[in-house]
């Protein structure tokens, strides 16, 4: 099965630290030093954290229950100005809906930190989070309508912007934007891969692929037609 990002680190220091982790619970981990030249929102990814660790998606449920694991053992490492201490039961419940975003050391501190405070989250409560979280995860998304607007301008006038040296790039950011919509997939907590966009934008990535290809041929038909016009003699 092929690798899949399992997660990304601000510094080479984490990242090799995890690795570390799990290779001594026999997970086998791939380490890379780049983030991926678009976010996930076009995924939301953050390019500050740009050290990846990569896993088989086959492995990402024991990896995560080992992190938790781990992140339990430093609970009573807290300082006293961590910041989730000042957190209300609201922020908290929150931290639990969206662990994926949080961390793992993050997750079970704030489990701990709301049973102290006589806030009981059953297994039945546990699952129904997981389901809505996953639920939002893998809802497909929309592209802003301002993008779609000016991907089709690009394209509909590269015969045009093709001329100028300083915007000829214009066109090309469009295609390969529309083209990382098309095939661009982003990887679930789970290591299961979807495809984040809606059937509707994926559609129109599609047609600005394909009107980027045509007008760009033309332009080059118009190149050549004229470059054997002015070669051919009077």
């Amino acid at each position: 099965m092929k690798p899949a990002t399992f997660r990304r680190f601000s510094t080479i220091e984490e990242r090799d630290a995890v690795a570390d982790l799990l290779e001594m619970h026999g997970i086998q981990s791939i380490k890379k030093g780049n983030a991926p030249l678009l976010d996930s929102n076009f995924i939301g990814q953050n390019f500050d954290n740009a050290f990846i660790l990569q896993l088989s998606p086959a492995d990402f449920t024991k990896a995560n229950e080992v992190l938790q694991t781990a992140a339990q053992a430093l609970l009573n490492e807290v300082e006293d100005d961590y910041y989730l201490l000042s957190f209300t039961n609201e922020e908290l419940l929150d931290v639990v809906r969206n662990q994926d975003e949080w961390g793992e050391f993050d997750y079970v501190l704030a489990l701990k930190l709301l049973g102290e405070r006589g806030v009981s989250l059953s297994s039945e409560n546990m699952d129904s989070i997981q389901k809505m979280r996953y639920e939002k995860l893998t809802k497909p998304v929309a592209t802003p309508v301002a993008w779609l607007i000016a991907s089709y301008l690009a394209v509909i006038c590269s015969p045009i912007l093709l001329r100028y040296a300083v915007i000829y790039w214009i066109p090309m950011v469009a295609i390969v934007s529309a083209l990382y919509i098309l095939f661009g997939k982003k990887t679930l907590p789970d290591g299961q891969k979807i495809y984040p966009y809606t059937q509707q934008t994926r559609t129109h990535a599609i047609i600005i692929i394909l009107l980027g290809v045509l007008f760009y041929v033309y332009y080059l038909f118009l190149l050549f037609s004229n470059s054997v016009y002015d070669a051919s003699p009077l």
